[in-house]
């Protein structure tokens, strides 16, 4: 299975220079989502979507997981990382859809194999309380056999969003109920030629802050800053 994480927004809202590189408790937020991913022990292969806005998370992921001490490849032990290819694909920033067209196309060219159907764990840099834990309970859902659907996002209800403080960026109503996107997706790339595609998308509903907590305003950073504490994963 693939781990694909977009990195490459301008990061506008937040306006703190490139989003990826903002840091919590000391850390970069993209480095909280890339050890949750290795530390899943979910994937082969985990593609990080750059772009020229973001030049700088480029330049840190290479000195740290491409390059130096964290190298995709043969990862410390000691740290929870098994065996894992970490690839930056530069992307033409033209727009998440436009971005993820060009990365599900590109997957097409790897070895991959998950259950000979969900082959594609999309997920935004900015979610910083993500940990291995719910990466693979995720995963497990959708590897089930209950879906369907060649697309099955992960959401969260508005409801529970608000109780934490934040609001909701995209949302849907299912079942009398308002639900948020948080970035996360699982596909077939099988059964995607492009997005937007005329597919039947399916829902895993999450209502836990490791998904929840989606950083695009400082009020965002401030909820995450509060609750990074509580973080199930390591580091």
């Amino acid at each position: 299975m693939i781990a694909v994480v977009m990195a490459g927004g301008r990061g506008s809202r937040l306006a703190m220079g490139e989003k990826p590189l903002v840091k919590i408790n000391g850390k970069p937020m993209i480095s909280y989502v890339l050890d949750a991913l290795l530390r899943s022990r979910c994937f082969n292969v985990i593609t990080v979507a750059v772009s020229n806005n973001t030049i700088r998370t480029k330049r840190y992921l290479m000195d740290r997981y491409v390059n130096g001490s964290d190298h995709g490849i043969g990862l410390d032990r000691s740290k929870g990382y098994t065996n894992c290819k970490i690839m930056l694909v530069d992307t033409p920033a033209d727009g998440y859809v436009i971005d993820l067209n060009s990365l599900i196309l590109a997957s097409r060219g790897y070895d991959y194999e998950y259950d000979g159907y969900y082959n594609l764990f999309i997920t935004p840099a900015d979610l910083p309380l993500l940990d291995e834990h719910i990466v693979r309970n995720i995963v497990g859902i959708a590897g089930s056999g209950v879906y369907s659907s060649a697309w099955i996002a992960v959401m969260t209800s508005k409801a529970f969003l608000t109780s934490l403080g934040l609001s909701c960026n995209g949302c849907i109503e299912s079942k009398g109920s308002v639900l948020c996107y948080t970035g996360i997706s699982i596909i077939n790339t099988g059964g995607v030629e492009r997005v937007p595609a005329v597919v039947d998308e399916e829902y895993i509903i999450l209502d836990d802050a490791r998904v929840a907590v989606n950083v695009n305003t400082l009020e965002d950073l401030k909820v995450a800053e509060s609750l990074s504490k509580y973080r199930i994963g390591k580091g």
